[in-house]
């Protein structure tokens, strides 16, 4: 298993190091904790909470992704209102919903 180099640091690792790893099966609905800004746009769009929460699980997590990569908790909401507005519009697909 390789172990990127941001991650050795954190860890202190080095090349050779050993490191116990368990995996778990994740049950959480989306496999990553929805990002708070996505939870309050729905809050205050129920027409854009009832076309996502109507998508497939692929989709939603597609588009949960494309929030949750943001660092910024201000482009995260506008991340989150600009997704919200095009899948209103009908356009749903992760790879043109940004364009």
């Amino acid at each position: 298993m390789n172990v990127g180099s941001r991650i050795c640091k954190k860890l202190q690792l080095s090349v050779g190091s050993r490191i116990e790893v368990i995996f778990e099966i994740d049950r959480t609905e989306n496999q990553f904790a929805v990002p708070e800004e996505w939870t309050a746009v729905l809050t205050s769009d129920q027409e854009a909470a009832v076309i996502f929460n109507g998508l497939s699980a692929g989709n939603k997590r597609s588009l949960l992704y494309l929030v949750a990569q943001v660092k910024s908790p201000e482009k995260r909401i506008e991340r989150a209102l600009k997704i919200a507005e095009k899948i209103k519009a009908g356009i749903s697909s992760a790879r043109i919903i940004l364009k």
